[in-house]
């Protein structure tokens, strides 16, 4: 008689700790995230990627929503006559070229390899 109390009183307590514990497996956080992520097609990490570097080598201040589908025209430097892809950045030295490069790239000059003696 007393184990059935027993049991009787242990599920009673099991059942009311289990319902002051039991939380929604869904997180609002990560799903706000991801509808932003849907509804804003400049909000990826390409995108804002591609927005540094094309910002950075061409004429245009900011991405539209289809900018993985245009071509862009560098307008950094100035164009090579040995190659219709390369575009020349005079700089004095090397140190020079190599903060050139790290504001591009939005890196410290620290992280660039040294010059080779």
């Amino acid at each position: 008689m007393k184990t059935k109390r027993y049991f009787k009183w242990m599920f009673l307590a099991m059942l009311i700790v289990s319902t002051g514990t039991v939380t929604s497996c869904k997180d609002d956080d990560d799903d706000k995230a991801s509808d932003e992520l849907r509804t804003d097609p400049l909000a990826t990490e390409d995108a804002l990627v591609a927005q540094r570097w094309i910002c950075a080598l061409t004429d245009v201040s900011e991405l539209s929503s289809s900018w993985n589908n245009k071509t862009y025209e560098a307008t950094i430097g100035t164009a090579s006559e040995e190659n219709a892809h390369t575009r020349l950045v005079v700089v004095d030295d090397i140190d020079e070229a190599r903060q050139h490069f790290a504001d591009l790239a939005d890196v410290e000059t620290s992280k660039l390899a040294p010059p080779m003696s």
